[in-house]
């Protein structure tokens, strides 16, 4: 590369990744800048600020919420470093979340069930001795 130049990053997520793009109050004080969507549900809290409280909206697999703050003048660069987290989690965590989604309470409870009982099981194996 002899001209270096910045990233599309819109165009990675929405082209590449194949993501779509929303923009809402995450918070009350701009404590979270994006979010990223892997199943659709309707259960995505934001700020109402009308109503001075958090309320739920629905949203598609494969949605990038960003704050809506992140659009204000002087925002760029967070947008931009938003963006690419954002990116990130589509990419390291879809694969992740790819399966049925009540698969992953299963998984859970399972992994929650082997680190809480298998080192019980261990003492109790070791402690007959």
């Amino acid at each position: 590369m002899k001209n270096p130049s910045p990233v599309d990053i819109d165009g990675f997520l929405e082209n590449y990744l194949g993501t779509t793009p929303d923009y809402q109050l995450l918070s009350h004080n701009g404590i979270y800048l994006g979010m990223t969507v892997f199943h659709d549900t309707n259960c995505i809290p934001v700020y109402d600020l009308a109503n001075n409280r958090a309320e739920y909206i629905s949203a598609k697999a494969n949605t990038v919420i960003f704050d809506s703050r992140l659009l204000e003048e002087n925002q760029e660069h967070r947008y931009r470093f938003t963006a690419g987290h954002e990116a990130g989690h589509v990419v390291f965590h879809t694969p992740y979340f790819a399966y049925d989604p009540n698969q992953r309470n299963r998984l859970l409870t399972n992994q929650l069930l082997q680190r809480v009982f298998r080192p019980l099981f261990i003492y109790i194996h070791h402690a007959s001795y």
